[in-house]
């Protein structure tokens, strides 16, 4: 029988966007310019647990070329959430690197600038570290609310566990930890939001045109319409597909951007 030669399987198949990549051609989001583009930084917080007794954005204000300083004072008695946690620290931090504020600027460096003069003054507060110590009595809450520091619980079984131990030849019992695991693609996440106005004042029954380096661009939807709800806004806005560097599932969605 003559074996069928074939197209792909065990074939050097060109990238689609090889020849765009090694060349340069390829654009980024990072090669975009929007006309009066302004560039975001988020001033963090360095202790994991602390309680933010003041906010002064006044000398970043002032900084030419800032166009924008939001703290939690700007929100008032709103408390936007993403994924359950607070898009701006209100009165209280609860890990390292949680955002107290963040800054619009006409140039990164500027908007950088800005940030470093944002003063906070905190009072810092005993921290869970780990499991055991979130869930040890007396344990410092990380929210006040509730009446320990477990966030959810969820149960799974299948099959039978003891007899599974019955049938195994060896059974091996220990402790074990391991660190922090993250991969980090090339390209950093960020994205470019242009908001489209349609009559006057900002509401969300505008649209919005989106890019973002990430693998699966229809997330944008998900992300960007749930503060206003999904009904109200998905249908506003519009993506736009870049190339991005790497990912292997880390730019599968845009968590809070570094």
């Amino acid at each position: 029988m003559t074996k069928q030669a074939l197209k792909y399987v065990g074939q050097s198949v060109p990238r689609v966007d090889g020849i765009e990549k090694v060349t340069g051609k390829a654009k980024f989001l990072g090669d975009l310019v929007i006309p009066g583009m302004l560039h975001g930084k988020i001033f963090r917080s360095p202790y994991p647990h602390a309680r933010i007794l003041s906010v002064d954005a006044s000398k970043a204000e002032a900084l030419p070329g800032v166009a924008a300083v939001l703290t939690a004072a700007d929100i008032g008695d709103l408390v936007p959430t993403y994924n359950g946690r607070p898009v701006i620290a209100m009165n209280k931090v609860r890990y390292v690197g949680e955002p107290v504020a963040a800054v619009a600027a006409t140039g990164s460096s500027t908007a950088e600038e800005a940030i470093s003069l944002i003063d906070v003054q905190y009072e810092e507060l005993p921290a869970a570290v780990g499991i055991d110590a979130a869930r040890a009595p007396g344990a410092s809450l990380i929210h006040e609310d509730r009446s320990d520091n477990i966030c959810s619980h969820e149960r799974v079984e299948r099959g039978n566990v003891q007899e599974g131990f019955a049938q195994s030849d060896v059974v091996v019992e220990d402790h074990f930890t391991f660190p922090m695991v993250y991969h980090y693609a090339m390209e950093p996440r960020q994205q470019v939001i242009h908001e489209i106005r349609a009559g006057r004042g900002c509401t969300c029954t505008q649209s919005w045109c989106a890019g973002a380096g990430m693998q699966f661009s229809h997330r944008i939807h998900d992300y960007r319409s749930a503060p206003c709800g999904k009904g109200a806004a998905q249908n506003r806005i519009q993506k736009r597909w870049h190339d991005y560097g790497a990912g292997g599932g880390n730019l599968s969605g845009h968590r809070r951007l570094r």
